[in-house]
C-alpha cells in the first residue's frame, strides 16, 4: 500500500505584549513533498499522513512513516544528512503535532531519532503543558535560551513555565524592556502566571511590569489584581521605564522620549485610564515625577487634553 506524507509550510511568529489569538505556527495548508511507504500489515486500512498518525497517537504508523523518509539507516550519520529532500519539514510538522496533542511517546521518539528542535517545536511542547514533553527537549540537547522561546506559548502553560524556571531558564536574559517575561505576563496573562514568576524570584524592578498592567487596565479590570500583586512583592509605583534611547529600536517612535514615557502614571494618562490614575495616586504615585521628556503628570494631561484626569491630579497637589 502506498502512503503519502504531505508537508505544510511552517511560519514563525514573533512575541508581542498582547496575548496572541493564534498558535506559534500554522498547521494548515499542506503542500508539496510526498514520501511512499509500503505495508503488508492488516492494521493499515487506508492512506494516512505522518501528521495524522502523530495526531492519532499511532506510534507504529509513525515509525513506519519515519523509515520511509530515510535514504540511509546508518545512525552514525546525522538525521538531516540522510533523509529525502523536503523531509525536514515533514519531521518538524509532525513533531509539532505530536506535542500539540500531547503524544509524549511519539514526541520523544522523533526527538530521540534526531528530529530538529527549533522555536516552533519548543513552543508546541510548552503548549502541551506536560513535563514529559519538556524533559524530551532537554534530553535532546535543547537549551532554554531567550531566542528559542516563544513567550506566549510558555506563559500560557503553567506546568511548562514552572518546569522551565526550575531547570535553568533565566527570564532576565530578555533584557529589561517590554519583552521581559514579567512585563508580557503582567499585560495580558492570568494573575497565577504572574505569581509563578514572582515566586521564582523574578523581581519587578527594572522591568516594565507595572507600566504594562496599568496600560491594559482600562480594557481589562483584572490588571488591577495584577498591580496589587506586583506591589505586594517589590513593585515601585513611581519606577521609571527603561530610557527609550537605550532600547533596541523595533520602530522609530519606540526610542523617542515623550511626555507619556516615564512612570506608570504617565502610561495611565496616555491611555486615558481614569481608574488607573486614581489607583496609582491612592497608592502613593507622585504627580510631580517627570517623564523622560521632563513633564510631570499634570503637564502631560493638560497638554494632551485629558481634562478629567487633569482635574483628578490637581486635587492631589
Amino acid at each position: 500500500m502506498s502512503v503519502k506524507v504531505t508537508v505544510p509550510n511552517l511560519h514563525s511568529t514573533g512575541c508581542a505584549v498582547r496575548k496572541p489569538t493564534q498558535e506559534p505556527s500554522s498547521l494548515s495548508q499542506p503542500t508539496t513533498f510526498t514520501a511512499t511507504c509500503t505495508y503488508t500489515s492488516s492494521l493499515v486500512k487506508q492512506p494516512f499522513t505522518m501528521e495524522e498518525a502523530c495526531a492519532d497517537g499511532n506510534l507504529y504508523l509513525v515509525k513506519e512513516s519515519f523509515k520511509s523518509l530515510l535514504l540511509s539507516s546508518d545512525g552514525t550519520i546525522p538525521l538531516m544528512d540522510r533523509v529525502m529532500p523536503g523531509s525536514a519539514e515533514v519531521l518538524q510538522r509532525s513533531t509539532c503535532i505530536a506535542a500539540r496533542h500531547r503524544r509524549t511517546t511519539i514526541f520523544s521518539f522523533l526527538l530521540d531519532h534526531g528530529a530538529p528542535i527549533d522555536r516552533n517545536v519548543a513552543a508546541y511542547a510548552f503548549l502541551g503543558n506536560n513535563v514529559e514533553l519538556c524533559q524530551a527537549l532537554l534530553r535532546n540537547g535543547w537549551e532554554p535560551r531567550a531566542e528559542e522561546i516563544f513567550l506566549p506559548s510558555l506563559l500560557s502553560s503553567e506546568i511548562s513555565l514552572c518546569w522551565l524556571l526550575e531547570h535553568g531558564w533565566n527570564p532576565n536574559l530578555y533584557g529589561h524592556d517590554d519583552i521581559h517575561p514579567l512585563t508580557v505576563a503582567a499585560a495580558s496573562f492570568p494573575l497565577s502566571t504572574v505569581k509563578i514568576l514572582l515566586d521564582h524570584g523574578i523581581s519587578t524592578r527594572d522591568t516594565q511590569a507595572m507600566h504594562a498592567a496599568v496600560s491594559m487596565a482600562a480594557d481589562d479590570l483584572t490588571r488591577f489584581d495584577v498591580l496589587d500583586l506586583l506591589l505586594e512583592y517589590d513593585g515601585d509605583v513611581d519606577e521609571m521605564e527603561v530610557d527609550p534611547k537605550a532600547r533596541k529600536a523595533r520602530r522609530y517612535d519606540s526610542r523617542q522620549r515623550t511626555g507619556f514615557k516615564g512612570t506608570p502614571l504617565h502610561h495611565a494618562i496616555r491611555d486615558n485610564g481614569i481608574e488607573a490614575v486614581i489607583y496609582l495616586l491612592e497608592r502613593g504615585a507622585s504627580p510631580t515625577a517627570p517623564s523622560w521628556s521632563g513633564q510631570n503628570a499634570l503637564e502631560v494631561a493638560e497638554r494632551h487634553g485629558r481634562t478629567k484626569i487633569a482635574e483628578i491630579i490637581r486635587s492631589w497637589l
